[in-house]
């Protein structure tokens, strides 16, 4: 089945050649009225836009490396996968790990028994020792017993201050041998989409070893390299047009970076453009238009995207004059929102408060009375 743009152009191209003669295809003088849906023609004062080649680039990669040596005993994932902050992409083998993990916990359960002992010894130490100087003061007691109980206690306390620091030591040595355990699992750092594996089952690897690279995924760039001679018409926060290529899409982003390096051969600075992509339909790599805007603000013609149509000799609006059609071939010059700026080929031909027709273009030929 051919497409509406097809007979469009069909239509256009035979009957502009015989507009001259005001013919419709059916040799009446004027046709049936065709019955469509008009909108009127807009303007407004904006800023002319210029188109400048981009990329897209994700926001963040990364090449998640092995933290602990140690074989692969798990892929979780592959190339192609969808994954989230903290999800599993690789295990090491993890027994010497938890074989530390549980020595540690056994010399902690070993302090903690020391610390209690050496506490109830420095106790019994302080209770001596005061127990003789009570009897040194009535008389009942020599210096030389008082001064010997006196370093038993400070022995005693010492012990006990060694034995607190030993536990100490014990639960930074079982936190340290956990985090190792931990770390013989390898995550995803953020959501993103797994785009190479670098390394197989069962090899060994090392500490620092690549393992797999993620890409980002939500947000992305389309990095437009600008000219110098337009890269001051733009600034951090700007809202941008980008045209995908490779979909037809047209999106908004906002200028997040303005690169102030230059390349030297083609004096261009690159201008990194944001916009969402959270169904993943964009891929780093796609080309795409930026429409960058320039100069100073002028009254701008504005009709609906829909009343833009393709035929054979490039884009037309089918405008109402006196109540019948007229094709008007247009320059779209950029979008903004859900109209496009245009600009007639023919001055006079389309202008500020025209009827132009949105929904059954497709139908037309010049002079054909309208209905609505």
């Amino acid at each position: 089945m051919r497409s509406k743009s097809f007979l469009t152009a069909t239509w256009v191209s035979l009957l502009l050649a015989g507009a001259a003669h005001g013919q419709p295809p059916d040799g009446s003088p004027q046709g049936p009225p065709a019955r469509v849906r008009v909108a009127v023609v807009g303007a407004e004062a904006l800023q002319p836009r210029t188109v400048i080649v981009a990329r897209l680039r994700q926001v963040a990669s990364s090449t998640v490396a092995a933290e602990q040596p140690g074989r692969v005993v798990e892929l979780a994932v592959d190339e192609g996968d969808v994954v989230a902050k903290g999800d599993v992409l690789a295990r090491i083998d993890a027994d010497l790990a938890r074989t530390a993990v549980d020595h540690a916990q056994a010399a902690l359960k070993m302090a903690e028994a020391g610390i209690a002992e050496s506490k109830a010894v420095a106790n019994q130490a302080e209770r001596e020792y005061r127990s003789l100087l009570a009897l040194q003061q009535r008389g009942s007691s020599r210096t030389k017993e008082v001064e010997d109980a006196m370093d038993d206690r400070e022995a005693a306390r010492a012990r006990y201050e060694s034995a607190v620091a030993n536990v100490a030591a014990a639960r930074a040595d079982l936190k340290l041998a956990r985090q190792r355990l931990d770390r013989m699992t390898v995550r995803a750092p953020f959501e993103g989409v797994v785009v190479r594996r670098m390394t197989e089952l069962g090899q060994w690897v090392e500490e620092g070893t690549s393992v797999f690279t993620v890409n980002s995924r939500g947000p992305i760039d389309a990095v437009a390299d600008v000219p110098e001679r337009l890269v001051n018409h733009v600034r951090r926060g700007d809202a941008i047009e980008i045209v995908v290529d490779a979909l037809g899409d047209v999106v908004e982003g906002r200028i997040v970076a303005i690169v102030p390096l230059a390349s030297e051969s083609a004096r261009t600075f690159p201008v990194k453009v944001r916009f969402d992509d959270t169904d993943g339909r964009y891929k780093p790599g796609m080309s795409a238009l930026a429409r960058l805007p320039i100069g100073e603000r002028r009254e701008t013609l504005l009709v609906p995207r829909s009343a833009v149509q393709h035929s054979a000799t490039g884009m037309v609006v089918w405008a109402e004059r006196e109540g019948r059609a007229e094709p008007a071939p247009v320059r779209i010059m950029f979008g903004h929102g859900e109209q496009y700026a245009v600009a007639p080929m023919r001055p006079g031909q389309l202008i500020k408060g025209m009827n132009v027709v949105i929904e059954g273009a497709e139908r037309l030929f010049p002079g054909q009375p309208l209905s609505y």
